[in-house]
């Protein structure tokens, strides 16, 4: 599933301190199944830390960046253009980058205007209130508390009604099955019935 429109250009506008002078490229997965990825951008982040990225995106998609063994991530929706922070890496990198070079690192990505209504910032709202939820009640949900679900998916209604971007509401979607499915509220059939079959694979 993927939602068809015009091709247009997407501009990213990056500014990623820590990787001055290093090579990025920008790549989205095609087949999620396989996994089978495509570069669609590549650029030089200059001696400063900034960067340009045109893309021809034709759908909704997540675009992941790499840099060298670092990746972060970027929802992007056609005809847009951001202004991006990729964060430096929580994790100590000697000088000589051994570790960099011999495992990934996984860094986030920011919108600079983070009220900005984006694809990007409305589902990294809806992950901040989800891992919240599910650290604050972990005891509780691991334990099988069916009611905590109940209160969750009310929750989820209330904040972030469905709107007009499907892939944003298939995305709150599939996060509430994971919280099922975590819990085992239902079945694995029950579960692929309600949320696979016949439906898109979007992440």
């Amino acid at each position: 599933y993927a939602k068809l429109l015009t091709s247009q250009n997407v501009r990213i506008n990056g500014y990623a301190p820590f990787f001055k002078n290093e090579h990025i490229e920008a790549k989205y997965f095609y087949d999620l199944i396989t996994p089978s990825d495509s570069i669609i951008g590549i650029a030089e982040i200059d001696s400063l830390g900034y960067f340009r990225l045109d893309l021809d995106i034709k759908e909704y998609l997540l675009v992941n960046f790499y840099i060298g063994h670092v990746e972060s991530e970027l929802y992007v929706e056609p005809d847009s253009s951001y202004d991006i922070l990729i964060d430096v890496p929580d994790i100590e990198i000697n000088d000589d980058r051994i570790n960099y070079n011999l495992r990934k690192v996984y860094v986030n990505s920011h919108l600079k205007d983070t009220l900005k209504n984006a694809l990007h910032n409305n589902i990294q709202k809806f992950n901040e209130f989800y891992n919240y939820y599910l650290s604050s009640n972990y005891k509780y949900i691991r334990y099988r508390n069916f009611p905590l679900v109940d209160t969750f998916r009310i929750l989820i209604r209330n904040r972030f009604p469905e709107g007009d971007n499907q892939y944003f509401n298939d995305y709150v979607k599939y996060r509430t099955a994971t919280m099922e499915q975590y819990v085992q509220i239902k079945s694995d059939l029950t579960l692929s019935k309600q949320y696979i079959r016949n439906n898109p694979v979007d992440y």
